[in-house]
């Protein structure tokens, strides 16, 4: 799908299936029209009451399917190639294009049989944390529940490059996420994790007494979790947006919280 031939001719297949070209005039004129009954909106099963119609257009459907629903009514906007995004002025990419150097900071973490699973950082400006002399956090969690919290530099100029040091005490797994976890939302851990704006609080999900809590992130000790309870089921998603948190549980809930 991202060789150059398909990726440039894939709208017109889009404008056919889900596009402009689905009904109407401009679907006439590409040959793209099908049987009434096929198209949503065009068959009220439910209020049929004739026996015989009902099974015919249920057999019609069932034998000849039904074209999806039309999601586009203007033409799809061709894709463009690397040049062309390249020539944009003023967009990231530009900028990230003709950055003189870029320079980066590797560290391992995890393993292949514990991998990492989430990566939260704080959201404080470069500018200010070199004028402070003070980093910040970049969190990251392993699939085991350990996490680590390691001191993070955004900043990719000559003076202060890109810098990361790793949290010595992962190693020895002395802060974990609280728990237990629901065994069925383990595979999902990714989707029950969050970190605040500023780097200092890690909030958890997917617990197993249907809370979530927030434990303090620091560099010195392990601080005691605040839970909070209102779900009646297993949290399975969490969501932080700002000043507010979104919880999803397993029973269709959804719960929102003003941090």
């Amino acid at each position: 799908l991202e060789c150059v031939y398909v990726s440039s001719h894939l709208l017109e297949w889009i404008d056919l299936i889900f596009g402009y070209k689905q009904r109407g005039e401009e679907a006439i004129k590409a040959l793209n029209v099908y049987h009434y009954t096929s198209y949503e909106g065009m068959v009220d099963l439910d209020n049929e009451e004739d026996p015989k119609k009902r099974r015919a257009l249920e057999a019609q459907i069932s034998n000849f399917g039904q074209t999806p629903r039309q999601i586009f009514t203007e033409p799809q906007p061709k894709r463009m190639n690397f040049s062309e995004a390249a020539s944009l002025r003023g967009s990231t990419l530009l900028h990230i294009l003709k950055a003189p150097a870029l320079k980066a900071n590797a560290i391992q973490i995890g393993t292949d049989d514990n991998p990492v699973v989430f990566v939260g950082v704080s959201g404080s400006q470069g500018n200010q944390v070199i004028e402070r002399g003070v980093m910040d956090n970049l969190v990251t969690v392993c699939r085991n529940g350990v996490y680590g919290i390691h001191n993070w530099l955004a900043r990719w100029t000559g003076a202060h490059p890109f810098y990361c040091e790793k949290d010595t005490q992962m190693e020895e797994g002395v802060r974990s996420i609280s728990g237990p976890i629901a065994p069925f939302v383990v595979s999902n851990l990714p989707s029950l994790l969050a970190l605040s704006p500023d780097g200092k609080t890690l909030f958890t999900g997917g617990l197993w007494d249907n809370s979530f809590r927030t434990g303090k992130v620091t560099h010195h000790e392990v601080e005691p979790d605040s839970v909070y309870y209102q779900h009646k089921d297993v949290i399975t998603s969490l969501k932080l947006d700002g000043r507010y948190l979104a919880t999803g549980a397993r029973d269709t809930t959804v719960v929102l919280w003003k941090i």
